[in-house]
């Protein structure tokens, strides 16, 4: 696949394929969002499934991501760790996915699923549902008849194979609302009832909240798992309606997925309908090294890498030439948190300060992809409805983009700082975060400000509570953030879960009250703009840089259109939908 880039805006795709005549065809796909991609970057060829060519069932597939680090820890919903369900998501479904199929490169071409996080309402379809209905009051759910929850883990039996029914999706959406995990579910949910056997509602609890058909529906957490293993926090345990079951969990090694035979999707290539998934194993290794992980890529043994971080693109482009790969700036930024209710960064003119000692482009060239926008932050650039570029924003906003550290020594001094201060900083274990931490920390210095770091691996970084800084005294801490959900805003709320700064502002509050009770979609960007320009105002973040993202694979593997985001960071409705084309792998060698 060819991207044809204009002034930084990808125009549309060509599609390189071959009619029944063996002769090449285009289709041009248009996207019908104006912030589907930005890039200089571009989009290689993909593994497309080739008009005339069958699909192949059996086959392994062997994937790595950004989680493979370390052991996916605890798969219990309700200990509301995020981490674990991107294990879980060949196992258990989500009541919502993205409709990839109609919309993707596959079908219209009108959205390319490459955001991470975010999928535009009108690209969204059922998954566990058949339909659905918001309301006012209430969200009304349809389940999809017909589907089988599989009852075999390790080819142990822990539940008998029997049908979804609306009870079940009852019993998960309440456990989770009284468990830890589900505190933010808990605040916008009231009653949780079957009206029927697929047929549910979830009352609103202080009336309409549109972020609450995210956060149940398609969101990491909404994966459903049924009642007989409410509360399991064992990995032998797990099982669900999913394409896959789980084979084998060495710890420190590996996971291995199985084919579920009564799966209930299907998919149709070439007129000609086919049960999934095509693949027999899925193995997702646990590797802590990037640079293993990598050789292993560029070997032939990891067939996939999904978010592979930017500073090795080069190096696989020069060492393994036939690899393709699907590349952009990305949908999420890297930032500062900066804790407002504890000294120094409860003065706000302190927090303005360290934004003005902060070299966003040191930051940027950390990437090794060129330039990358400077402001990003909290709306994605490319998302002009709700987006304020640098140049309209007041002047008290725009100065703090420009690198001043002699400038924000003195704006310390007048805040009442002039020794500086020592604080706090968290970082993941994992090699580009510590880089970014170590840079912070001579940056900082500059003006006065020791940065004693703080390194944790990943499932004390990412565990769902605030322990980040409660348990360790924290000031900062560096945190990847989703823009590309322009409603994504209103999680800044007072009290709000997601508020890790814990911010409060009486006028935001107020806008955030709006947002969530508007269903009409222009109204709702109005709102969120003018909430984004509070957010900047106050300082409460400091941003560093774009995040690049970029998959690699092979191309034996087929029927893969570079898709990265289906359900909330995840593919595994892709995974569920490719091949492996073993001919060809035997060709190249491997």
């Amino acid at each position: 696949m060819l991207v044809v880039i204009e002034n930084s805006k990808i125009l549309y795709m060509i599609l390189k394929t071959k009619d029944n005549g063996g002769n090449m065809t285009k289709k041009f796909s248009s996207i019908g969002l104006r912030f589907c991609l930005i890039a200089t970057l571009s989009l290689a060829s993909i593994g497309v499934a080739v008009p005339g060519e069958q699909p192949q069932y059996g086959g392994k597939l062997t994937y790595v991501d950004w989680f493979s680090n370390v052991d996916p820890g605890n798969p219990d919903i309700g200990d509301g760790g995020w981490y674990p369900t991107q294990w879980l998501g060949n196992i258990q479904e989500r009541p919502l996915v993205g409709d990839f199929e109609t919309y993707g490169p596959r079908g219209t071409g009108e959205y390319p699923f490459q955001l991470d996080v975010y999928i535009p309402e009108q690209y969204l379809k059922g998954n566990l549902l058949e339909s659905w209905e918001i309301t006012p009051k209430k969200l009304i759910w349809n389940v999809r008849p017909g589907i089988i929850w599989q009852g075999l883990n390790q080819g142990r039996r822990v539940m008998k194979d029997r049908e979804l029914t609306a009870a079940d999706v009852v019993a998960d959406l309440l456990y989770f609302k009284a468990a830890p995990g589900g505190k933010l579910f808990n605040g916008m949910a009231g009653d949780i009832y079957k009206t029927g056997r697929y047929s549910l509602v979830i009352e609103f609890s202080k009336g309409l909240d549109i972020y609450m058909m995210y956060v149940v529906g398609q969101e990491d957490r909404s994966q459903i798992s049924p009642p007989e293993i409410e509360g399991s926090s064992s990995w032998a345990d797990q099982v669900g309606t999913g394409p896959f079951m789980l084979k084998e969990y060495v710890v420190g090694s590996h996971m291995t997925y199985e084919r579920n035979p009564n799966y209930w999707a299907k998919t149709t290539v070439d007129g000609v309908e086919y049960n999934l998934p095509f693949l027999d194993e899925v193995v997702w290794p646990i590797i802590p090294d990037e640079s293993t992980r990598i050789a292993a890529l560029r070997s032939g043994r990891i067939d996939y890498y999904d978010r592979l971080p930017s500073t090795f693109w080069g190096n696989l482009d020069k060492t393994a030439p036939k690899l393709e790969s699907a590349r952009s700036f990305g949908s999420g930024a890297d930032v500062v948190i900066l804790r407002t209710t504890k000294p120094p960064f409860d003065n706000l003119e302190v927090r303005r300060a360290m934004t003005v000692a902060t070299d966003m482009k040191a930051f940027a060239d950390l990437h090794h992809v060129g330039s990358l926008p400077k402001h990003t932050y909290p709306i994605h650039p490319d998302n002009p409805d709700v987006y304020t570029p640098l140049k309209e924003l007041p002047e008290k906003i725009r100065m703090l983009y420009d690198y001043n550290p002699e400038k924000a020594k003195q704006m310390l001094k007048d805040a009442g700082y002039p020794n500086g201060f020592t604080i706090q900083h968290q970082t993941r274990s994992i090699p580009e975060w510590q880089d970014r931490a170590a840079l912070l920390k001579d940056m900082w210095g500059k003006v006065g400000v020791n940065v004693e770091i703080n390194v944790v691996d990943d499932t004390t970084f990412y565990s769902y509570d605030k322990s980040w800084y409660k348990k360790k005294n924290l000031n900062t801490r560096q945190h990847g953030l989703e823009l590309a959900d322009p409603v994504s805003v209103i999680r800044m709320a007072t009290g709000h879960h997601f508020n890790f700064p814990e911010w409060s502002n009486k006028s935001f509050d107020k806008l955030s009250e709006k947002i969530v009770a508007e269903i009409d979609f222009s109204k709702r960007n109005k709102l969120v703009k003018e909430a984004s320009l509070i957010m900047l105002d106050e300082t409460i973040y400091i941003p560093l840089a774009f995040t690049p993202q970029a998959s690699f694979w092979w191309p034996w593997i087929k029927n893969y259109y570079a898709e990265i985001n289906i359900e909330d960071q995840q593919l595994d409705p892709v995974i569920a939908r490719v091949w492996i084309d073993q001919a060809l792998k035997a060709k190249m060698g491997y």
